[in-house]
């Protein structure tokens, strides 16, 4: 399994939990699945890297969002992120800008909090890192 494939399943994944409480919140679409298999290896390889190695998973923030690690400002010529460079996002193209409140990330924050649901509960630390385990060992199978 490649980088690109298991990027695209930590996205579905994410995307099944959210549906699991309000079907109509659609977080990852084919268009999001199709750019991200078209992205190279190298990427992937990055941003996989990224998300196993983020210690502050928690939430659905740009962190744990693969579109925000595949279009970073770094800060000086390091390796820190500094932010997103949203104008080039192919996800904010989709599914508009996250901060907008029209966007998908608006409405399924606006929904959980609505609901009395914590997020940060939900996609807790512990949750991201069972995924990327059950992952790493299914990527192992195929």
């Amino acid at each position: 399994m490649t980088s690109n494939e298991k990027i695209v399943m930590f996205m579905e994944e994410k995307s099944n939990l959210i549906k699991s409480y309000n079907k109509e919140l659609d977080y990852f679409n084919d268009g999001d699945k199709k750019e991200i298999l078209e992205w190279s290896k190298d990427d992937a390889n990055k941003i996989w890297k990224r998300l196993k190695k983020n210690e502050n998973k928690i939430g659905l923030n740009s962190i744990n969002h693969p579109f925000c690690l595949y279009n970073p400002y770094y800060y000086g010529n390091s390796d820190v992120i500094f932010g997103m460079d949203c104008d080039v996002c192919g996800y904010k193209k989709r599914h508009k800008k996250c901060s907008e409140t029209n966007s998908i990330t608006y409405k399924i924050v606006s929904f959980f909090y609505t609901h009395k649901i914590d997020m940060d509960n939900i996609f807790s630390k512990k949750f991201y890192n069972e995924l990327i385990k059950r992952i790493e060992e299914e990527s192992k199978v195929k």
